[in-house]
């Protein structure tokens, strides 16, 4: 499945897509459902402004990339599972509660990267943070993982009740 678009709006309600070698081309793509579900593989995203509002958002696949300009994503219950998932960004702002991702080999390499959310889980294995100007702001956050490593210029991160959990912390 190829998507390219301009101005690209989906609303709706119980939102399934399923599909191999997906492709998503878009400017100023915005989506709004509920119970939107994502299961594909070899997922590649080039966005511009792209904005995520949604309830009970899951994202499940293996290869996911996403390099993308100011991306939002707001949510409840937004749960990300995925394997080699690379997310190359600039301006990412993304607020949330009960955010959970899980994952093995998650990388993501941003500029002027933003958390802000509440009861965020982090659980994964060989996961790499590399940015600049990263800021978490959060409550009950928990990082569990194995061969995590956090290389980055001015992080800063402010939080109630925020656990780290892991091996091979770096």
């Amino acid at each position: 499945m190829v998507c390219r678009g301009v101005n690209v709006v989906c609303r709706g309600v119980n939102m399934v897509c399923g599909g191999v070698n997906m492709v998503c081309m878009g400017v100023n793509m915005v989506c709004r459902g509920v119970n939107m579900v994502c299961m594909d593989v070899n997922m590649v995203c080039r966005e511009v402004n792209i904005v995520c509002r949604g309830v009970n958002i899951v994202c499940t696949g293996v290869n996911i990339v996403c390099r993308v300009v100011n991306i939002v994503c707001r949510g409840v219950n937004m749960v990300c599972r995925g394997v080699n998932m690379v997310c190359i960004g600039v301006n990412m702002v993304c607020k949330g509660v009960n955010m959970v991702w899980r994952g093995v080999n998650i990388a993501c390499r941003g500029v002027n990267m933003v958390w802000w959310g509440v009861n965020m889980v982090w659980r994964g294995v060989n996961m790499v943070w590399r940015g600049v100007n990263i800021v978490c702001r959060g409550v009950n956050m928990v990082c569990r993982g194995v061969n995590i490593v956090c290389r980055a210029v001015n992080i800063v991160c402010r939080g109630v009740n925020m656990v780290c959990m892991g091996v091979n912390m770096v």
